[in-house]
C-alpha cells in the first residue's frame, strides 16, 4: 500500500515541477498493534499483531490509517488459568483463509491462533514476542455469558403497547450491545415469505447500577415496520411470530476501544500503554441470546385494530 502512494506521490511532483518547500515526512521504527478479543465459548480465538508507522504527525495519529504490515518471525505464549488448573501453550503466525478480516482490512490476514475450548477457563495471560522488541504482556479476564433478568426463558409471552414499551432486563456490565429481531410471516396466495426485522443498539452501559434495561417502544415497532415491510396487493395476511433477543457484552477496555471507533467514524484509533507501545485492544466478550419470545394477545390486538397498521394486514391472533 505504501509503494503505491509512494509512487503516486513521484509521479504527481513530476508532474507539477519543482516546490521551493517540500514537506518531507521522516519515517520511524513501527511499533507493535496487537488485537485479541477472546471468547470463552469459542473454540477458536486469535492473536493478531501488525505495526503502526510513525510520521510527522506522531506513531498514535499515523496509527489511525493503519496498514496491513507485519513483524515477521512473531510467536505467542498462552496461559490459560481455570478449574482444572494452568494450560500453556506456543502459537505461530499462519494465513487465517476462514474469516471476515472486518476492520482489520486485509482478507488473508497473518494471526495465531489457539484451536482449544477454553469454557472452563476464567483467566488468560498472552506473551507477544516480536524479535527486535519487548516482549508484551496482556491479562484478560474471560467474561461469563450474560444472565437475563426479565425475561428468563423463551417462549414468554412479551407486551408492547404505546404506553407499555417491551421491557428487558439482563446483570450488569461495562459495554453491552441488544439485537433484537422481530420474524414477520407474510402469507400469499402463491407461498409464504418471512422477514427479520432487526433493532441493534450498541454500547448500553449503566456503572450505577445491578442490571442493565432496554426498552422499545411500540414507535420503535412501527419505525421497523415501515422500513422492512412492503404494501403488496397480492399479500393475504402476516404473522408476528419469534422475538430472539441476543446481548454482548464486555469490559472498560472494550468500552475505551469502542467509543473512541464510533467518534472517529473513518478510521480507528490505537490506545497507548503505559510503556509508549501501541497496542490495539486486548480484552474478552461474551455473548448470549434468548429466543421463541412472543407478543401476548393484548399486543397482537392493538396492533390488529391499529389503522396505522392496517396496510400490514398483520393477523388478530
Amino acid at each position: 500500500m505504501k509503494v503505491k502512494v509512494y509512487i503516486f506521490a513521484t509521479v504527481l511532483f513530476l508532474q507539477i515541477g519543482c516546490e521551493e518547500n517540500p514537506h518531507m515526512v521522516v519515517g520511524s521504527p513501527s511499533f507493535p498493534v496487537v488485537y485479541a478479543i477472546f471468547d470463552r465459548y469459542s473454540e477458536i480465538n486469535e492473536v493478531y499483531v501488525t505495526r503502526s508507522f510513525s510520521g510527522i504527525e506522531g506513531p498514535l495519529n499515523t496509527a489511525q490509517n493503519f496498514d496491513s504490515v507485519y513483524f515477521e518471525n512473531v510467536t505467542a505464549q498462552i496461559t490459560l488459568l481455570g478449574a482444572k488448573g494452568l494450560f500453556d501453550t506456543i502459537l505461530t503466525q499462519q494465513v487465517n483463509h476462514d474469516r471476515n478480516p472486518g476492520n482489520l482490512c486485509f482478507p488473508h490476514y497473518k494471526v495465531l491462533t489457539l484451536n482449544r475450548d477454553i469454557e472452563d477457563c476464567d483467566y488468560c495471560t498472552i506473551k507477544v514476542y516480536i524479535p527486535g522488541h519487548d516482549t508484551l504482556i496482556y491479562g484478560i479476564d474471560l467474561l461469563k455469558k450474560p444472565n437475563f433478568i426479565y425475561p428468563k426463558l423463551p417462549g414468554t409471552q412479551m407486551t408492547m403497547l404505546p404506553d407499555q414499551p417491551l421491557f428487558i432486563t439482563w446483570n450488569t456490565y461495562i459495554w453491552n450491545d441488544v439485537s433484537i429481531s422481530f420474524e414477520i410471516i407474510s402469507v400469499f396466495e402463491s407461498g409464504i415469505d418471512t422477514t427479520l426485522m432487526t433493532y441493534k443498539r450498541i454500547g448500553i452501559n449503566n456503572d450505577n447500577s445491578s442490571e442493565n434495561s432496554f426498552k422499545i417502544h411500540y414507535e420503535r415497532f412501527q419505525y421497523l415496520c415501515e422500513h422492512f415491510l412492503t404494501n403488496d396487493t397480492e399479500l393475504d395476511y402476516r404473522i408476528i411470530g419469534d422475538i430472539d433477543i441476543e446481548i454482548s457484552i464486555s469490559d472498560g477496555t472494550f468500552r475505551s476501544y469502542m467509543e473512541q471507533m464510533l467518534h472517529e467514524q473513518d478510521y480507528m484509533t490505537f490506545h497507548e500503554s503505559t510503556d509508549g507501545i501501541v497496542k490495539g485492544v486486548v480484552t474478552s466478550k461474551a455473548t448470549d441470546s434468548l429466543n421463541g419470545l412472543r407478543f401476548d394477545l393484548q399486543t397482537k390486538e392493538f396492533i390488529y385494530y391499529d389503522p396505522d397498521m392496517a396496510k400490514y394486514k398483520f393477523s388478530r391472533w
